[in-house]
């Protein structure tokens, strides 16, 4: 986790209570993203939620546009 978090690529970890934890990416790309949780994966048995986060302007942006467009 240190490595990530000096790269970069990852924000932030957070413990949760009882067992896992909670781990806040910031990378370029799904493929990325896949690589990541592939490598977490198999390291310890693992269950993922993944929650997209987007800048305020992208999401104002992306309800702004017509549908179709």
């Amino acid at each position: 986790m240190e490595d990530k978090l000096a790269r970069g690529i990852a924000r932030s970890f957070y413990p949760r209570t009882g067992r896992g934890a909670i781990g806040v990416f910031d990378v370029e790309s799904h493929e990325m993203l896949h690589r990541l949780l592939n490598e977490w994966a198999d390291a310890v048995p693992a269950e993922f939620a993944i929650y997209p986060l987007m800048e305020q302007e992208s999401i104002v942006a992306f309800l702004d546009e017509e549908p179709g467009s």
